[in-house]
């Protein structure tokens, strides 16, 4: 089953929301950084960027995949393996 309009625009609309959330994120470091905090907390906002990025980074290929689902028999074959491709993404970037 592919993908309406309307739950595309909403998994655009994520993602847009979450880019500006990184972009206030970014801002936020920065300002640490300015004001010269602890080396330990700005490393811990560090890290958590990166991990804000690859869930980023996930949703958008997450996009891009569905997107590009055929329709028909084979349909749910490809679903299936798109499915087992999340899954590992996750587990990859989790432990990136």
């Amino acid at each position: 089953m592919a993908r309406s309009p309307s739950s595309e625009g909403e998994t655009q609309r994520e993602l847009i929301r979450s880019l500006h959330r990184l972009e206030g994120h970014v801002r936020g470091v920065a300002g640490m950084v300015e004001r010269e905090e602890s080396y330990d907390d700005v490393l811990i906002q560090l890290m958590a960027l990166r991990s804000a990025v690859n869930r980023v980074i996930a949703l958008f290929l997450e996009q891009g995949l569905e997107a590009s689902l055929p329709s028909g028999e084979d349909a749910e074959a490809v679903r299936e393996g798109l499915e087992r491709l999340k899954r590992s993404l996750a587990l990859i970037l989790k432990h990136s």
